[in-house]
């Protein structure tokens, strides 16, 4: 089957605001080129709007132009199929919404045209919102977009029915070939899928048990844990035994040995041995203090003799530092008189271009209001052409939004929808009882009768002639001269739905009663009137849709808008009058400006400068003459500071308390030297005593006993309470029968290892079969892939000679086998590989399903945007000869930004424009 696109003309579509059309598709390969964001992937979007979107869809506003809200994006395909000429043509969003399909002489107009459009090239469309992928069926198989050349799961599964379809067809004639189909398609799934079900009911995917298999496990986990637990408890409760019998030997040796008495008297001797050594330590702190003040006493007379000496020398000191200090004070006054002079003379300058400026902007803000007022007129003039269209549509939309009455606008689809409920309800309920009713059918002799009993409210009903009757209930028919017969049907109670006939018939007359107070005496009436007032809705939607365009905030706000409008044109006029004003009464900043040099200012940029540089020159100055105050000041402060130090060194150095202070410093010293030698012996003889006695060995000494005695009597203790606590627990478990339920016990495991027994056997056996069916399985698909792999082989040969692809039963390639030296082949997954390889087997494989589906009878058109842009130069060679021979059986639309890369197909690129 031929197919092929002949041209492609899009208007009002994303960045293509004006009509753009390519014509002279070939039915081979055709490359379309352009730059990035040159509208290639805009034409795929059209292209796939075309197939998959409907015309009436409101999830497209992607396709309008940016900012052009009213806009209809329209798009025209022109194509051949099998020699005969057509055209698709679709308008979305807006009033012109409308699609068209032409093949020769037929043609289709909206959904039709869609539905023939889908079932024709195999794809669907969505319930609700955009066309998503799982729709997308065969187009969505042969269309790549940029960068998903390797996702091939997901497009084969979605295309999956499609595909199956085209193998089952595949062979002489194109007749179904139930026999390779049968196992390895619906019928062999539906084996497979009942076998599954068997076994998921013992086992999970992942072959763990579930089910009564889990629960069965479960129940021997939980018998041999209460098996082990009372083995334990048994085993724990002669251990008890046991240990009884060893703590009642021990607590009657500790009664016989007394153990605490000797650690009692232990302890007493250890704190006595270390009250004595407490003594010694504080006859040590006693005279290390003493030593202690007699240093400080000492570090005092040498502080006082050293301060003595640096006082002497601080003297000399401050007299230099007193004559430098007044000669850089001089120094720092002339630099302050320079810079004082530097600054006036700068903020003169800064003045004079502070009033050039001030003349510059006030006319470039002259010129400014002018251009303001021309553009406020201009949109005036447009704000006062939009009230007068919004007060027309206004006027259009009171006219058609003219109430026809309450009883209209208070009818809701809902309440037809009711009332078709009800009278469905009241159908079925007397349908439901006359199908339970016994029939009972007679034909009696003249004068004869039968009195029934049962049929009516009244006792009896007399029966004659011929007629039918039906039984709803228990009837007595009495036959004169020969007795009676008892009637009773069966199935449903019959007065329940009796019941429930009246009480459906009772619903349609209230709810009909309801309606006629509407003013629609029956259903029919109803429709009418509703589809009436959902045509006036609609009307006037239009009429507020066109009032929307004009005012989109609504005439008060563009009556306003334009009242502001006239309100800034009046404003500007009177600000340029003020200015004209200003300027005549204003002749000093006119003589600055005629000032020689002043011509250099003649614009705001250039005046701008001129005062910043100023402004700069101002500043440099300003803070050049507050560092001089700043250095200035420090100077003479530091100069007056060092004098009165130097002033009052020299006064102190001549006190006599310092030098009567000196005197007895120096005596003092020698005083003290002779005390500190008899102290310190006296603490070297008290650390020797309390190294001997040590002091912390005797107090771990008091610990450790005093701990012992604690731990022998709690001991002790505890163990008289626990042979008293174990005596009576022994008591209580040997009344528990503890190996009588530990049999009953190990009988249950027994039964629940046998149950398990059995149901393992049956999952195993669930188990082998689906095995063998699955291998039997896979023999059959692959022979229904036959055909699809001998299309793959054909393109693999171009990319990897002798290299084979093995398929997945959902027909997607999963491992390549590829030869090496040595006669060795190398496997690999696909998912493995690099992200270029895969796109490229990805792309050989659609182009093998696209000759699968040509051969069963499918259109076929192969579109790649921005496709193998990962692949290197050698596979990119062997690539486009896989391109170019499927293009001599398929039409191929390549969208690429880089035309260098396929110069050497032997076809002209279509170039689009930039910008």
């Amino acid at each position: 089957m031929s197919f092929h696109l002949t041209r492609l003309k899009v208007e009002q579509l994303r960045r293509f605001r004006q009509p753009f059309e390519l014509r002279d598709l070939q039915p081979g390969l055709n490359l379309i080129c352009g730059p990035n964001e040159a509208g290639k992937s805009t034409l795929v979007r059209a292209i796939r709007a075309a197939f998959f979107e409907r015309y009436r869809s409101t999830a497209v506003d992607d396709l309008r132009p940016w900012g052009d809200s009213g806009a209809t994006p329209q798009v025209v395909l022109g194509f051949e199929h099998d020699g005969v000429a057509g055209e698709l043509s679709k308008s979305f969003l807006g009033s012109k919404r409308r699609c068209d399909l032409r093949i020769g002489a037929q043609s289709w107009q909206g959904a039709e045209a869609e539905d023939h459009l889908a079932q024709w090239l195999g794809f669907g469309f969505a319930a609700k919102g955009a066309s998503k992928a799982e729709h997308w069926g065969i187009p969505g198989l042969l269309w790549v977009s940029q960068g998903t050349g390797q996702d091939l799961q997901a497009a084969a599964d979605h295309a999956h029915a499609h595909l199956h379809q085209a193998l089952a067809r595949h062979g002489q004639g194109g007749a179904d070939a139930p026999g390779l189909t049968g196992l390895a398609a619906t019928e062999g799934d539906a084996v497979l899928a009942q076998v599954d079900a068997l076994r998921e009911v013992l086992l999970t995917a992942t072959g763990r048990p579930k089910g009564a298999l889990a629960e069965a496990l479960a129940q021997l986990d939980a018998t041999k844990a209460r098996v082990q637990d009372l083995q334990a408890q048994v085993s724990q409760y002669q251990q008890e035994v046991d240990a009884l019998s060893q703590l009642r030997a021990e607590h009657q040796r500790d009664e016989a040995e007394r153990p605490w008495e000797a650690l009692e008297q232990q302890l007493t001797q250890a704190r006595e041995a270390l009250n004595l050594a407490e003594q010694a330590r504080q006859q040590l702190d006693e005279a290390q203090a003493r030593e202690a003040e007699l240093q400080r006493q000492q570090q005092w007379a040498q502080q006082v003799l050293s301060h003595s000496a640096r006082q002497a020398q601080g003297l000399v000191q401050r007299a230099e530092q007193a004559r430098l200090a007044a000669e850089r004070a001089q120094r720092a006054e002339q630099a302050l008189l320079q810079a004082q002079t530097q600054r006036d003379l700068a903020e003169a300058a800064w003045l004079k271009a502070q009033a050039v400026l001030q003349r510059a902007q006030q006319a470039e803000q002259c010129r400014q209001w002018q251009r303001d007022l021309q553009a406020l007129r201009r949109d005036q003039a447009q704000a006062a052409q939009s009230v007068q269209q919004a007060e027309a549509a206004e006027r259009a939309l009171l006219a058609v939004a003219q109430p026809q009455g309450t009883t209209a606008l208070s009818l809701k689809e809902s309440d037809i929808r009711r009332l078709r409920t009800l009278q469905a309800d009241v159908a079925q309920a007397r349908l439901r009882l006359e199908g339970l009713a016994t029939r009972l059918r007679f034909d009696l002799l003249p004068g004869q009768h039968l009195q029934a009993q049962g049929l009516t409210d009244a006792e009896t009903l007399s029966l004659q002639g011929q007629g039918e009757q039906l039984l709803l209930g228990a009837t007595r028919l009495t036959l004169p001269g020969l007795g009676a017969l008892q009637i009773e049907p069966g199935g449903a109670d019959p007065q329940a739905l009796t019941r429930q006939h009246h009480t459906a018939q009772a619903a349609e007359a209230a709810w009909l009663a309801a309606l006629n107070e509407l003013g629609v005496p029956d259903l029919e009436s109803a429709e009418a009137r509703l589809a009436e007032q959902v045509r006036r809705q609609q009307q006037q939607a239009l009429a507020e849709q066109a009032l929307q365009l004009v005012a989109p905030h609504g005439l008060p706000a563009l009556r306003a808008h334009a009242a502001r409008l006239a309100q800034d044109v009046d404003t500007l006029q009177q600000a340029l009058a003020r200015a004209g004003d200003t300027a005549a009464s204003d002749p000093a900043a006119d003589s600055a400006l005629a000032e020689p040099g002043a011509g250099l200012a003649a614009t705001v940029a250039e005046a701008e400068a001129a005062c910043k540089l100023a402004e700069q020159a101002l500043q440099r100055a300003t803070a050049a003459h507050a560092q001089a105050q700043s250095e200035q000041a420090a100077a003479r402060a530091l100069a007056d500071s060092t004098q009165r130090e130097w002033a009052l060194a020299e006064q102190q150095a001549q006190q006599p308390d310092q030098l009567r202070e000196q005197a007895e410093a120096q005596a003092r010293l020698t005083e003290l030297h002779t005390l500190l030698q008899t102290q310190q012996a006296r603490v070297q003889q008290c650390q020797q005593q309390i190294s001997q006695a040590r002091p912390d060995i005797l107090a771990q000494d008091v610990s450790r006993l005093g701990r012992s005695l604690a731990q022998v009597r709690q001991t002790h203790q505890q163990r008289s309470t626990q042979l008293a606590l174990s005596e009576q627990a022994l008591a209580q478990q040997g009344a528990q029968g503890l190996e009588e339920r530990l049999a009953l016990a190990q009988a249950e495991a027994a039964r629940a290892a046998r149950r398990l027994a059995e149901l393992q056997q049956r999952a195993e056996a669930l188990t082998l079969l689906r095995d063998r069916l699955q291998v039997h399985r896979q023999a059959a698909l692959t022979r229904l892939q036959a055909p699809l792999q001998h299309h793959l082989q054909r393109y693999l040969g171009l990319l990897f000679p002798g290299a084979e692809l093995t398929l997945s039963p959902t027909l997607v390639p999963t491992v390549l086998q590829r030869p090496q030296a040595g006669g060795l082949a190398e496997r690999g997954v696909l998912d493995e590989l690099s992200f270029g390889a895969r796109e490229q087997l990805g792309l050989i494989s659609r182009l093998a399903y696209a000759d699968l589906l040509r051969e069963a009878g499918r259109p076929t058109l192969i579109m790649l945007d921005d496709a193998l842009v990962h692949t290197d130069a050698q596979r990119l060679t062997q690539m486009k000869r896989v391109l170019f021979d499927a293009a001599t059986r398929h039409q191929v639309l390549l969208f690429s930004c880089h035309p260098e890369w396929w110069r050497d197909l032997g076809m002209a690129p279509r170039v689009l424009p930039a910008g």
